[in-house]
């Protein structure tokens, strides 16, 4: 009769068990967006809104400066040291966003990881040309591999490490991956002094791999938009849009002469991009205003999903633009209703 009783209880036990699979499968499935988006919703807490960027708007360069490092950037010190000029501040903050956005990358399930990997080697490409290009310059002594800010571990702390490098040494670090193909593919022009086709190539590689690893629609639609403000950047400045796979194809941009404002305003509408001005400064003010709110939106959506992640890189990038706006043109002496009048908020 035990022995029965034993075999019956362990049965029970069994298929509970059982039933109970798709349940642990589902919490295991759900349980780390659950974990990285309380940790997103921390992280957006130190994020500046529309009241704070009207808080720096009426202080003095420095003050504002201060005023970030105590409410939003609390690891800029870290970065800017006692200099105090733009170029400095603009390399404290941009150290600081990468800092913020390797935490995203750290709290990500393993499924999100290979995407926002991707969207960050964009400093990683940033931090290639600024190192070629500084090879041939005269303030060369003033890059140091010390300065990157590795994100997605590209470079090797030997490397970084190093006090001095050169094209060989940056060509060896790179090898195994595609930018060591395209290096030396372009080293006799960039010997030459010629960067351009180098860092075009450097450029359409990032996005080819961003999209590539875009595989949910909130991903894409990240992917492509900022494509389109690249390819839009460009054409108002007069140049050649180089980009493909925006939600705006490269031949829709034939015809637009001379950074023709109207024109491109026209062709944002016909892809769905929110513009009300001709005017090239305030075009590109709109869309990236687009981008903040599109940001915005994804951190409103299903918490267990990558939208939170994209949502949150996405915003944090945004505002990092109209802080850099602001300081570079308080630097400069502009008025606070110039300011203003650019800042896409």
């Amino acid at each position: 009769m035990e022995f029965e009783i034993l075999v019956l209880v362990f049965g029970l036990l069994l298929v509970g068990a059982v039933a109970l699979i798709p349940v642990f499968l589902v919490v295991s499935r759900i349980y780390p967006f659950a974990y990285a988006n309380a940790r997103i919703r921390a992280m957006r807490a130190l994020l500046l809104k529309k009241e704070d960027f009207e808080d720096l708007l009426a202080k003095p360069y420095n003050e504002a400066i201060f005023t970030l490092e105590k409410k939003h950037y609390p690891t800029l010190s870290k970065f800017l040291g006692a200099d105090f000029s733009y170029s400095s501040v603009d390399k404290a903050l941009r150290s600081a966003l990468i800092e913020d956005l390797g935490k995203v990358l750290s709290i990500a399930p393993e499924q999100s990881k290979p995407y926002l990997s991707a969207v960050l080697s964009q400093y990683d490409v940033e931090d290639i040309m600024t190192l070629v290009r500084s090879l041939n310059a005269k303030t060369s002594g003033d890059v140091s591999a010390s300065n990157l800010v590795n994100v997605t571990k590209l470079f090797s702390s030997e490397f970084v490490d190093k006090a001095d490098y050169s094209l060989e040494s940056i060509h060896n670090e790179l090898k195994g991956s595609g930018y060591a193909i395209i290096l030396e593919k372009n080293m006799d022009e960039i010997s030459k002094g010629n960067f351009l086709s180098f860092e075009i190539e450097l450029k359409k590689a990032y996005f080819r791999r961003l999209l590539h690893h875009a595989k949910s629609v909130e991903a894409k639609a990240y992917a492509k938009k900022i494509i389109d403000g690249r390819n839009i950047g460009l054409v108002l400045k007069g140049m050649d849009p180089i980009l493909d796979g925006g939600r705006i194809e490269l031949l829709a941009y034939q015809g637009i002469k001379n950074g023709s404002g109207p024109a491109v305003a026209v062709l944002m509408k016909k892809h769905g991009y929110s513009v009300s001005s001709e005017d090239p400064i305030q075009i590109e003010k709109e869309f990236y205003y687009g981008i903040l709110r599109f940001a915005e939106g994804l951190l409103s959506k299903d918490p267990l999903s990558d939208a939170s992640l994209i949502g949150f890189i996405a915003l944090d990038r945004a505002i990092h633009r109209n802080v850099n706006i602001l300081l570079k043109m308080k630097s400069h002496g502009f008025s606070r209703e110039k300011i203003k009048g650019v800042l896409s908020l």
